[in-house]
């Protein structure tokens, strides 16, 4: 006698019937399908949409009620051992790439510690990345390496912001003086050194980022000052190359033939530039420089002489 008949008898019960399961054939097909869609994923490395299917196969053995069935035993352990092969590569991979983000970083902040967030910003754009294509099966690592990015970001936006308005201050100031070399030149008529200046000047303004339109308008009014002051003079230089010779007789103009400087004229200026500077009487030593560059605006000296005396000039202002 089994131990079922040996219960029937002793209990009066009859046996019970077996649950119903599905219909032969549908349970194994649909899981077989399953776990062929993961032994693909898994071979195209798309561990993303292998989390989705696999909770599907659990999903679909607990509509099973526990039917045995050997050979869905077999297949989804053969499709666990090679999930545990893959995911240990890919986690392994996974704090690689990890270990050298925390070292990209370390790079970028040093950067920052000393004062170059331009560099910064090019090693956490690599960083960035990364961090992107970190796999997202890795959950709780991956954000806590994406705040650790959030924070260099914000630390070096933070840094170039500032970088920015320093290096605004400075071109403000560069821009001033610049301009304060070309109004010397403008109130002599002298047109090539004008323009040489102004050219410089317009390279300077367009060096100011974005984000500061208040000081551009506010310097455009005086470009567009200047620009109007020099664009007036070179007109009246263009009409007088061409008014004929004839008409200029007529009106009782004679055109001169051009002569170079008198390098005895142009020393006796210098002379007496350099003793009005030595008598801080600037205004006149200004006159006699610009009378020098007129003559020949390609004098290095004269050059050098003019920037000592808006110097002086502007320190003697300050001073007031």
């Amino acid at each position: 006698m089994d131990i079922n008949e040996f219960l029937e008898k002793e209990l009066g019960k009859a046996p019970q019937k077996r649950r119903a399961a599905l219909p032969p054939g549908q349970f194994s097909g649909e899981v077989a399908t399953l776990i062929t869609s993961i032994q693909y994923l898994l071979t195209n490395k798309q561990y993303e949409q292998i989390e989705e299917t696999y909770d599907s196969l659990w999903k679909k053995i607990s509509e099973n009620k526990f039917g045995w069935d050997v050979s869905l035993h077999q297949e989804i352990t053969a499709v666990h051992d090679q999930l545990n092969k893959e995911l240990g590569s890919v986690v392994q991979d996974f704090y690689k790439k990890a270990q050298l983000l925390q070292q990209l970083m370390a790079n970028a902040r040093a950067f920052l510690s000393k004062e170059q967030p331009e560099a910064a910003l090019k090693v956490y754009n690599e960083i960035s990345e990364m961090a992107k294509a970190l796999p997202s099966i890795m959950f709780e690592h991956k954000k806590t390496i994406e705040r650790d990015v959030l924070r260099l970001y914000r630390d070096i936006h933070e840094k170039l912001g500032a970088s920015t308005v320093q290096k605004v201050h400075n071109l403000s100031r560069q821009i001033s003086a610049q301009a304060a070399k070309i109004r010397p030149y403008l109130l002599s008529g002298n047109v090539p050194l004008s323009t040489e200046h102004y050219l410089r000047l317009l390279a300077l303004y367009g060096e100011v980022p974005q984000g500061f339109l208040p000081l551009k308008v506010a310097m455009g009014k005086e470009l567009i000052e200047m620009y109007k002051s020099l664009s007036i003079q070179i007109e009246i230089e263009d009409l007088r190359k061409q008014l004929h010779p004839l008409t200029q007789k007529h009106f009782g103009h004679t055109e001169k033939q051009h002569t170079p400087p008198s390098p005895e004229a142009i020393r006796r200026r210098k002379e007496a530039a350099r003793m009005h500077m030595s008598n801080k009487a600037y205004d006149n030593a200004l006159a006699e420089v610009n009378a020098i560059l007129s003559l020949d605006p390609q004098d290095e000296e004269a050059k050098v002489m003019l920037e000592k005396i808006q110097a002086a000039r502007k320190e003697m202002n300050y001073g007031l």
